[in-house]
């Protein structure tokens, strides 16, 4: 009888495959859906009708699943029984303890046990930051917090007196006020989740409550805009630790995932839709990031053109990807402000931008660390934060005189079609001009991460040296960029051999 169909991955251990044969004994079996990642663990030394799976959960955490058989004759609801993982010195005694409700299905004797797992800090952790070894749970969690504020820079003030550039005239972008309908509607386009912030309400709570939250949100949301001030407990984020690639235990190696109250994401939400219709025809179309219609496959498609008309003509195209050191915890909350001013935000709302922007406290694992202030950057996980990016980028594009460019979000190409050397020294003013516009916003380029490509069919290309502040940018034949690896000849070949080989290796992790 099939229980399962190919939507599962089945493990099993049945009856008879323990050493101890004189035991008696039956087999276990469990299904992970395959859009889990999961593999079988060997236990040695386990003589036991059991089965170890690890399964890899959302936002990269880990599950461990034992399955045990119990002879009929357990008349117990809950079994403990000794350490089923052999202890030394590095991995403690794991206890297990589990509730199994029998199931028959079609009157076979089958009995299917479920299992309710909770998360179990089994490992002792240790984690090293600044070549210091921190073993217990509260010196962990400070650890990562001084980690992760160690990426804020400090801001300077907003004065509205200051010169600024415009080309407006009065204040054209203001949010006067917020409708019933705009609480309703953004209420709808919650996603529910049973993830939870500092306030611990998570947001099906908010959405199966909606008909009584509506006129409390909207009095609230209405204050806030009227005093040009954002709510405090609004403002404080639960900060998760995500492991990225490297050494699990260097602090450095791992990236915030920020949840926000789910009452902060319904405000955004109804701003975010009120100031994006006031200024996308302002943004540069050069950009393709948090744009509604454009994304990467829109910014790639549009430098694939721009390669192969060039290769028609018979000209060299040189493209110079440019990496950004953690932009979007960097950026000045003044010049931020300044540039909103001088595309026309009214002083209210840039009043009320500064209080949402300001004293954001975020806590590591729900203040089991000390508290700790960004002070520079949008707010992570918010629904503003890079609609606020983008408007601070977006003068960038303005410097370049003598090329063209493509940006998707942070990440941008400057490129130019090469005749002849003349056509590479413009190219590299432009550099200089990147560089100072950093320097000017406060922005920090990874100039040892930046790279040059040449897109070229002739057989003695134009190889110009390019610098950035001196340092001379490195060459290549190949280059990724938005998840694509791009080569001279614009043929993918690379491309696609990495990804038939991560095709085959994922399918071999499943046979």
């Amino acid at each position: 009888m099939a229980l399962f169909d190919e939507r599962y991955l089945v493990y099993r251990k049945d009856r008879g495959s323990s050493s101890n044969s004189s035991r008696r004994g039956g087999g276990v079996l469990v299904a992970i859906k395959i859009c889990l990642s999961s593999r079988k663990l060997d236990v040695p030394g386990l003589d036991l009708e059991a089965t170890w799976i690890s399964v890899k959960l959302n936002h990269g955490k880990k599950m461990l699943l034992c399955v045990v058989y119990f002879p009929p004759s357990s008349h117990v609801d809950t079994h403990s029984d000794s350490p089923l993982v052999p202890e030394d010195k590095h991995h403690p005694a794991l206890s297990v303890s589990m509730s199994f409700v029998p199931v028959h299905l079609d009157k076979r004797n089958v009995n299917v046990f479920r299992l309710d797992i909770k998360r179990a800090d089994f490992l002792t952790m240790c984690l090293f930051y600044n070549n210091v070894r921190y073993e217990n749970d509260c010196d962990i969690a400070n650890a990562f917090a001084d980690y992760f504020s160690s990426v804020f820079k400090p801001s300077t003030d907003f004065d509205g007196n200051d010169e600024c550039n415009s080309n407006c005239v009065g204040d054209l972008i203001k949010i006067e006020s917020v409708t019933y309908y705009d609480v309703v509607l953004a209420i709808r386009e919650l996603k529910s989740s049973l993830t939870v912030g500092v306030d611990n309400i998570p947001s099906f709570i908010i959405k199966g409550c909606t008909e009584f939250l509506i006129y409390p949100l909207l009095v609230l949301f209405n204050l806030s805009l009227r005093t040009k001030v954002f709510p405090d407990v609004w403002k404080q984020t639960r900060i998760i630790p995500v492991f990225k690639k490297g050494d699990a235990q260097n602090c450095e190696n791992y990236r915030p995932i920020a949840i926000l109250s789910p009452f902060s994401k319904i405000f955004e939400s109804i701003i975010h839709k009120k100031l994006y219709n006031q200024v996308k025809n302002l943004i540069s179309t050069s950009q393709h990031g948090f744009i509604p219609k454009r994304s990467t496959a829109t910014n790639l498609f549009c430098l694939t053109d721009k390669i192969i008309s060039k290769f028609e003509s018979g000209s060299q195209f040189d493209v110079i990807y440019t990496d950004f050191s953690k932009v979007f915890d960097s950026i000045d909350f003044g010049i931020l402000l300044k540039k909103l001013h001088g595309i026309g935000f009214n002083v209210n709302l840039i009043d009320w931008l500064l209080s949402y922007l300001c004293n954001r406290t975020l806590y590591f694992n729900n203040a089991v660390s000390h508290e700790f202030t960004s002070t520079s950057g949008g707010p992570q996980g918010s629904n503003l934060g890079p609609l606020l990016f983008i408007l601070f980028i977006n003068d960038l594009t303005c410097v370049f005189k003598y090329s063209e460019s493509l940006l998707f979000a942070d990440d941008l190409k400057l490129f130019s079609s090469i005749r002849s050397d003349l056509d590479s020294v413009l190219l590299q003013r432009e550099l200089d001009c990147l560089f100072k516009w950093c320097t000017d916003n406060r922005l920090h380029l990874n100039i040892e991460k930046c790279s040059v490509l040449s897109y070229t069919r002739k057989a003695q290309p134009l190889n110009h040296v390019y610098k950035i502040s001196n340092l001379v940018l490195s060459r290549s034949n190949t280059v990724t960029n938005l998840g694509i690896i791009f080569d001279t000849k614009l043929d993918f070949s690379q491309h696609i051999d990495t990804m038939v080989s991560k095709t085959y290796r994922r399918l071999g992790a499943h046979v």
